[in-house]
């Protein structure tokens, strides 16, 4: 299960472009399907979010919370 701030969904890259709640999902998806640990979906979101947003500033506060049941 995965949380995330509207930081992490709405961050504007450099040309203006919002990432959004569609890229922001098949972001998530493809980490889930790729059996990674929670520790790594929550850096691997972020790392996704800072390479989309490049070198525009960060506006926003950014927090991400993944639930693993094992």
């Amino acid at each position: 299960m995965v949380f995330c701030s509207d930081g992490i969904i709405e961050p504007q890259n450099e040309k203006e472009e919002i990432l959004g709640l569609d890229k922001t999902r098949h972001i998530i998806n493809h980490l889930a399907t790729s059996n990674v640990s929670a520790p790594n979906n929550v850096s691997g979101i972020m790392r996704e979010v800072d390479i989309f947003r490049g070198t525009a500033e960060k506006e926003d506060d950014q927090t991400v919370v993944v639930i693993e049941v094992l």
